[in-house]
């Protein structure tokens, strides 16, 4: 895996950034001590949602920073319910969000990359080419696409 450094990155990711590390900091992780917080930014829209992780003594009821941002996405992002049918907001076709990038933090000397899980959910709603933009409290490490991460997606039910 290559991680693409940038020297710059634009007002968004750095929101995102900001977003992510209040993220970290809210995060619930008695048992791992493991805090990580992350942001997505949802594509065609000013929305940037965070979610840090949230730890649970039974472990498996443990949820990452990442699916949290995209469950606190799908929540809060205006969907237009007039235009669903059958009073359903979303049908088997239709993509609620589409997540343009993803800012994800932890208080790690090198790159903390999502789990299978989470890249498997962020694939749900992105594309191959969305970036993943991994970092510590300090800096922004670099970049790397989910497709890298997650080369052969589960796709077909």
């Amino acid at each position: 895996m290559i991680l693409s450094s940038q020297t710059f990155y634009n007002n968004d990711v750095m929101k995102a950034y900001d977003l992510a590390v209040v993220g970290f900091h809210r995060a619930y992780a008695p048992y791992s001590k493991f805090r990580v917080g992350a942001a997505v930014k949802i594509k065609n829209s000013t929305e940037i949602i965070f979610g840090c992780n949230v730890e649970n003594i039974s472990l498996g009821a443990t949820i990452c920073a990442e699916r949290n941002a995209i469950n606190q996405a799908l929540v809060r992002i205006n969907v237009d319910t007039k235009a669903v049918p059958s009073g359903s907001l979303y049908d088997s076709k239709m993509k609620p969000i589409e997540i343009e990038f993803v800012v994800v933090v932890a208080d790690t000397e090198t790159p903390t990359m999502p789990c299978g899980m989470c890249l498997q959910c962020l694939n749900e709603f992105s594309t191959g080419k969305t970036n993943i933009i991994v970092a510590n409290l300090e800096k922004i490490f670099g970049t790397v696409t989910l497709e890298q991460l997650l080369p052969a997606p589960y796709i077909n039910i």
